[in-house]
């Protein structure tokens, strides 16, 4: 049996029977401290499903969170949840102008400020490059939209301050697609709040757009 201490150390705890002939005496307990080990064993994990640049969940453990939410949906187990994607505009010229140094530090900061947003079930995945992923519990059409908007103006407001530049000012394009029915897939999800997200980007940048059927159709034309 394994227990956790309230000071945050772990004990392993195997319990053997004390015989003589056919009589018992009694139960010898053995005690393991098993903190270290468990320790490494939550930093391999943390490895595995973290993106090591900005220590948001990588790819392959959101989507399969994702993938997760979306079969409780489907045993009738799970609530409705928002998906929102966002990218930042105009990276490259951040990239081209500082450096691909200055870059990250943009990426970490980025994570930093939309983290704080974020609820303890809540999830934040970083997709690939500049493109992040959002991932909201429980929440209606406009309660998300309102939450991605949060989310847009905690970025805007951001500086990340270089040495010898001005400070770095950047903002980002969201789009958001809410999941309340279960006949969708992983792959559909991401399409919809990718073409939301994209709708952001040729309307302005720097805003939030919702998926719904009509951008699939512009997207088409």
């Amino acid at each position: 049996m394994l227990y956790a201490l309230p000071s945050g150390r772990h004990l392993e705890v195997d319990r053997w029977p004390l015989r003589k002939d056919q009589r018992e005496l009694g139960w010898c307990w053995v005690f393991h401290d098993v903190t270290d080990y468990k320790q490494r064993e939550s930093q391999l994990e943390a490895l595995a499903t973290s993106d090591p640049l900005t220590g948001a969940r990588n790819r392959r453990a959101f989507l399969a969170q994702m993938d997760m939410k979306l079969e409780r949906l489907r045993l009738g187990m799970g609530r409705s949840f928002a998906l929102i994607m966002l990218d930042v505009d105009h990276f490259k010229r951040v990239n081209d102008t500082y450096g691909h140094a200055i870059g990250d530090e943009v990426l970490k900061h980025l994570v930093t400020a939309v983290s704080q947003e974020l609820r303890k079930e809540d999830m934040l995945g970083r997709l690939g490059g500049e493109e992040f992923a959002v991932l909201l519990a429980g929440l209606n059409r406009e309660v998300a939209l309102k939450r991605a908007e949060s989310l847009r103006q905690a970025v805007e407001r951001l500086q990340v301050v270089v040495q010898g530049h001005a400070p770095i000012r950047f903002t980002v394009s969201l789009g958001v697609c809410v999941v309340e029915h279960s006949d969708v897939s992983v792959e559909l999800c991401l399409e919809h709040a990718d073409a939301a997200m994209y709708h952001s980007k040729h309307h302005g940048r720097n805003c939030v757009t919702c998926w719904s059927p009509s951008l699939s159709m512009v997207n088409a034309a």
